[in-house]
């Protein structure tokens, strides 16, 4: 079996995953190395989270690198966890938006996000991931 052939738009998805992933190591590293007091504004209904954010920030930093290397290697448990993590994170936003913290930041990620989603969607990007499109004359 020939395995399918990386999609070209693969590499912005990982470089953004391997920039939030190394953002998310260092917001969480530099706090705890120095005893800092991490920023928690904007946190909106996730406040809750604040004394534990630099252990967030760091689990989150090593969860985006791994999942960089699943999806730039084609496993299919990478793409199974970013579309949930997607999914997991508009839920966030929308809880962002409820709660009024919903500042341009969160509406350039949200963006992105979907934009990644939309992108994983395509057919043979799912190929390339063992995921099978349905064809849309399959129903018929």
């Amino acid at each position: 079996m020939v395995s399918p052939t990386r999609p070209r738009g693969l590499i912005v998805v990982v470089v953004v995953h391997c920039l939030a992933g190394f953002l998310s190591l260092v917001g969480g590293v530099v706090p705890s190395a120095f005893s800092l007091t991490a920023q928690t504004e904007g946190l909106g209904f996730l406040q809750f989270l604040a004394p534990i954010l630099p252990t967030v920030l760091i689990v989150l930093g090593l969860f985006y690198l791994v999942l960089a290397y699943g999806l730039w290697n084609g496993f299919r448990w990478a793409w199974v966890a970013e579309v949930t993590f997607i999914l997991a994170h508009v839920v966030a936003d929308i809880g962002f938006v409820a709660a009024r913290t919903f500042a341009l930041d969160k509406l350039i990620g949200l963006a992105v996000i979907l934009a990644i989603l939309g992108y994983l969607q395509i057919p043979p990007v799912r190929t390339y991931f063992g995921t099978k499109a349905v064809p849309p004359s399959a129903g018929v």
